[in-house]
């Protein structure tokens, strides 16, 4: 499934699966690919693991509204994935058409995990949204949002973070910055400019890199968004995603 404004080297891609589709993280990667003035392209992965445990002979599936019991196999799990593919397309067309950006989709199928981190040529901003099964329930408002950081040098991590620090505009906002493997974050004066100067009140917390590991087992859970780079180890890169609850943007 593709629309007919196809771009494969679109700066921003958005991935989702049925796990994961967030209006708010569509709304973020509208956000980003309008502030670099470039297309959008959305990912929905068809999970087929998720289609595999549908054709089992004693998989159920239970409603999370009436707690209803229903079977379920292969063809209905596959309708109910192109389903929600296409009301990702419609509403990534309508977000975008809103914002005046250059969009396209596509549908493929495969694993979700392996398929979303794959390098994609000319994607500068890789979206991936928080999951729905991870939540803890609606966010109300909160005085305090925070945001981790995994510094690198990219130009494209300070344009994430100017991105996301708009969209809590409203509120204070504390930066946990870990350190690169290689770089001090004391290093980076670029990043440590553009917080000080920042017109809403933010705190950076400066981390070495060994603590990365106590931050994502204590926190991991109480980030708001989290901005890291493509070229973290690929293990590293399943630990940080997988300790996360948040909205996810992996920069090259």
């Amino acid at each position: 499934m593709n629309n007919n404004h196809q771009d494969r080297q679109a700066a921003v891609m958005l991935t989702v699966d049925a796990g994961n589709i967030s209006m708010s993280t569509l709304d973020l990667a509208v956000a980003i690919a309008a502030s670099v003035q470039t297309s959008l392209h959305g990912l929905f992965i068809e999970d087929e693991d998720l289609l595999r445990a549908a054709s089992l002979p004693f998989t159920r599936e239970i409603s999370l509204t009436t707690a209803r019991v229903h079977q379920t196999d292969f063809e209905k799990m596959q309708q109910a994935l192109q389903t929600m593919a296409r009301q990702f397309r419609d509403a990534l067309e309508q977000a975008a058409q809103a914002s005046e950006v250059p969009w396209s989709f596509d549908c493929v199928r495969g694993s979700s995990e392996e398929t979303r981190l794959q390098t994609h040529s000319g994607t500068s901003y890789l979206i991936v949204g928080e999951s729905v099964g991870r939540r803890t329930g609606t966010k109300q408002y909160q005085p305090l949002r925070r945001i981790l950081l995994i510094e690198n040098q990219s130009p494209h991590l300070v344009n994430a973070l100017n991105v996301v620090l708009h969209k809590f505009k409203q509120v204070k906002v504390e930066i946990t910055a870990i350190a690169s493997a290689e770089d001090g974050i004391e290093e980076n004066s670029v990043l440590q400019q553009y917080v000080k100067n920042a017109d809403q009140p933010v705190v950076m917390l400066e981390l070495p890199r060994e603590q990365l590991e106590k931050v994502l087992s204590r926190v991991g859970a109480m980030f708001d968004c989290a901005i890291f780079s493509r070229h973290e180890d690929a293990s590293n890169r399943r630990v940080i995603l997988d300790s996360l609850r948040c909205p996810v943007i992996i920069v090259s």
